[in-house]
């Protein structure tokens, strides 16, 4: 339970927020989309929070870099997911704007904009997400039922989500859920996460039985598909 936080943005690694958990016997520190994230113990003073965030700030600072570098926006980035491409630009405008229009997202930031602060980063992420999500409820619903009547599949609810650590879900009683992020996919491998699911709701694990029914709806590549998705993340 949290008893107590404070939140700051730091010059270098961004927003931080240290919490004070009464459950908490030892520190954690993780990097979230929203920020660098400090769990201390409640008998702890916020100073030392700081003090132990210090210790690892180079640390820090390289996990940071190194989560950026796959996704590192510039002015003149272009980023294609399932349905809309992004394009990156600046704009003489006073104000920065974003429109997504017969599929394609522009975001225009000020001509002052400074590409390397972790903060514009996290702005232009958010802005894509929150495109993402949308079209990802408009386009994936009706996609699945679409696969699902071609491959003689039975699906009852769909829902959409913000996973990152799994594309899809499938339970006991046919309900599906897909990840957003499943539109950073090219279409062939979105395909696959739609059948991947689809097969769950006759088989629940991945036994022998399970890939034979995915090797049947995808021509024989159910493990070079698998595979080649593995090499594909979230940011």
């Amino acid at each position: 339970m949290i008893t107590e936080e404070k939140k700051y943005i730091d010059a270098e690694l961004g927003p931080v927020s240290i919490y004070k958990k009464t459950l908490n016997r030892s520190v954690t520190l993780r990097i979230k989309e929203t920020g660098i994230v400090v769990a201390i113990p409640a008998f702890y003073s916020f100073s030392k929070g700081e003090q132990i965030l210090e210790q690892y700030r180079e640390k820090l600072k390289t996990k940071l870099l190194k989560k950026q570098e796959k996704f590192r926006f510039e002015e003149g980035s272009k980023l294609k997911t399932y349905s809309f491409t992004a394009f990156i630009s600046r704009t003489s405008l006073q104000k920065s704007y974003y429109s997504l229009k017969d599929g394609e997202l522009h975001i225009a930031l000020k001509e002052t904009t400074d590409f390397t602060n972790p903060e514009i980063q996290r702005v232009i992420k958010k802005i894509i997400e929150g495109c993402m999500r949308k079209e990802a409820q408009r386009v994936l619903p009706d996609l699945l039922r679409s696969v699902a009547a071609k491959h003689h599949f039975t699906v009852n609810e769909i829902k959409i989500n913000s996973s990152k650590g799994r594309w899809g879900s499938c339970s006991g009683k046919k309900n599906i859920n897909l990840s957003f992020y499943v539109m950073l996919l090219p279409p062939h491998l979105v395909e696959l996460i739609l059948l991947h699911e689809l097969c769950h709701t006759i088989e629940m694990n991945h036994s022998p039985r399970f890939w034979k029914e995915l090797d049947r709806v995808t021509g024989g590549k159910a493990k070079l598909l698998t595979k080649e998705l593995k090499t594909h993340h979230t940011w």
